[in-house]
């Protein structure tokens, strides 16, 4: 098995330190596709790469526009180009909890052609340390596809017209769902500043895109991610952070969201009538 991690990543400097070298922990390879960064990602990629020589690639697409599938699409073809029979998904705000280090690829090497591996999805709420827990439509979730294997049908395209949120490929079925303790932790709630500015984007970004999709569907999708109804957390397990505590230095939730500045100038570009009706959370 050559497993191989592929990650996407637009301004991800408060994060990508501790995220990448974490996943080249359990990965043989991690190709990162940076995505018009204007920070120090690619400078933290490169050292990254540095320190590992050979087992990190990169590759830069300088268009601004999101295409989720086109992306993702990119970082499978050169994944099969560097001889990967089975894949990683893993974005640049997420990390593996440490004690499914042991075992992850042995569940992952049983995977059929076409088959994915999918694991609990870990909201880390307003912190490192604590997890959204209780009943919300962000605790108990096991199905964060993880990993496949690979088949030569498998792929990411958006022939439906939706080029958002599809992180498992097209022609994929879930064989390995939820058995594990643990998962991947998010870290997009562990900064409620970036939060809000991750969602207002998006909300803002979908307007502009699919005219057509009612506001209020698109207010509500995103909205549900800042919804602290019932409001439950609990202390992570020490094993979760412990091979890691080495790499929680490269994590800096008070850094500015870059996406708070795009917020602002759409709203300049496009006026406050175009996104009326959408919650932005005070971002723009």
């Amino acid at each position: 098995m050559k497993l191989v991690g592929i990650m996407p990543a637009r301004n991800e400097s408060w994060v990508i330190g501790a995220s990448l070298r974490a996943a080249l922990m359990w990965c043989d390879q991690v190709i990162v596709l940076n995505h018009a960064s204007t920070d120090e990602t690619q400078r933290i990629v490169h050292e990254v790469s540095a320190e590992n020589h050979s087992r990190v690639w990169y590759t830069t697409i300088d268009n601004p526009r999101w295409s989720e599938m086109e992306h993702r699409q990119h970082l499978l073809q050169m994944a099969r180009t560097n001889g990967a029979t089975h894949i990683a998904l893993v974005d640049a705000d997420e990390i593996l909890t440490g004690n499914l280090l042991p075992s992850i690829r042995s569940w992952i090497a049983v995977l059929q052609p076409g088959a994915t591996m999918q694991v609990g999805m870990l909201a880390m709420w307003r912190s490192l340390d604590y997890y959204r827990a209780g009943k919300s439509v962000w605790s108990n979730r096991n199905d964060l596809t993880l990993a496949f294997c690979d088949s030569p049908s498998m792929n990411w395209n958006a022939n439906n017209g939706y080029d958002h949120h599809h992180r498992e490929p097209h022609g994929s079925r879930p064989q390995v769902r939820g058995t594990l303790h643990g998962g991947v932790m998010h870290l997009q709630w562990a900064s409620w500043r970036r939060l809000k500015a991750k969602h207002a984007r998006y909300k803002m970004d979908e307007r502009l895109k699919y005219r057509q999709k009612p506001v209020a569907e698109i207010d509500r999708m995103y909205s549900l991610a800042t919804n602290e109804d019932n409001l439950e957390v609990r202390l992570a397990p020490s094993d979760w952070w412990a091979p890691y505590m080495h790499l929680r230095q490269y994590i800096d939730l008070n850094a500015e969201p870059w996406q708070e500045q795009q917020c602002r100038e759409w709203m300049a570009e496009f006026g406050a009538e175009k996104f009326r009706g959408l919650d932005l959370f005070g971002v723009a």
